[in-house]
């Protein structure tokens, strides 16, 4: 189910965001929560994306302080 958030009354929070700013889609799922399909198919990849964002956050953390 999409959520329409056109007149920026959403309450919901979206459990999936394709895209970014205002341009962005939004959606809500009923069925099945992202995050259970991202632990049971996508296991090694979300290690490695958690492992590349610490390292990112690692990196830029020195720029922060300046």
């Amino acid at each position: 189910m999409a959520i329409d958030d056109k007149d920026r009354n959403l309450t919901e929070t979206p459990d999936l965001v394709i895209g970014s700013g205002r341009s962005a889609n939004k959606y809500k799922t009923d069925l099945i929560p992202p995050d259970l399909m991202v632990a049971r198919y996508f296991s090694d990849k979300h290690t490695e994306l958690e492992s590349l964002i610490a390292k990112a956050d690692d990196a830029t953390e020195p720029l922060k302080s300046m």
